[in-house]
């Protein structure tokens, strides 16, 4: 869970994030320099096609990049969004990745060899926290149990070591 201005004031977060993301917005490296990098996501045309994996949150100045687009395609995974670039059947996508679901895990899933043919051209982060209710009467008491546990979960290692199992379980 992110902030939001709909949430304001009825929610309060841990005071360190459980995850953090990396969104890149990505497309097809065609030898253009022109989309090498970019600096202002206004570069963007408005007609351009971008992937994105429904239901997912993305940081802000992507989300409202994407409320300017005319054609914003949700796909079921990031690996679809991969294999649509390839295909060229989109213009952009944008992948959520971590130090779990890194990009080559994404191309393994999606059957892709060859990664050079991929451009990132915009990176941002996103970080998740868990979010306690302002109108629960316990909502501020549970948020300080949460991040005193967070904290020696984190200070033991013992998320490292949950992080590592995840990885090679489930990539």
């Amino acid at each position: 869970m992110s902030a939001s201005a709909e949430i304001a004031g009825r929610v309060v977060f841990s005071e360190l994030p459980l995850y953090s993301i990396r969104a890149e917005l990505i497309r097809l490296n065609d030898g253009n320099k022109k989309f090498q990098k970019i600096k202002n996501l206004n570069e963007i045309p408005n007609s351009a096609s971008i992937g994105i994996v429904n239901g997912y949150e993305y940081p802000y100045e992507l989300m409202e990049m994407m409320s300017t687009k005319k054609s914003l395609l949700l796909l079921k995974d990031e690996a679809t969004i991969l294999s649509m670039l390839q295909k060229g059947r989109i213009d952009y996508g944008i992948l959520n990745l971590d130090d779990l679901k890194t990009l080559d895990v994404v191309l393994a899933q999606a059957g892709i060899q060859n990664k050079k043919q991929f451009t990132t051209i915009y990176k941002s982060k996103l970080q998740g926290y868990v979010g306690f209710s302002l109108q629960h009467p316990l909502g501020l008491k549970l948020k300080e149990q949460f991040d005193r546990g967070y904290q020696q979960i984190i200070q033991s290692k013992e998320k490292e070591n949950i992080l590592k199992r995840c990885k090679k379980e489930v990539f």
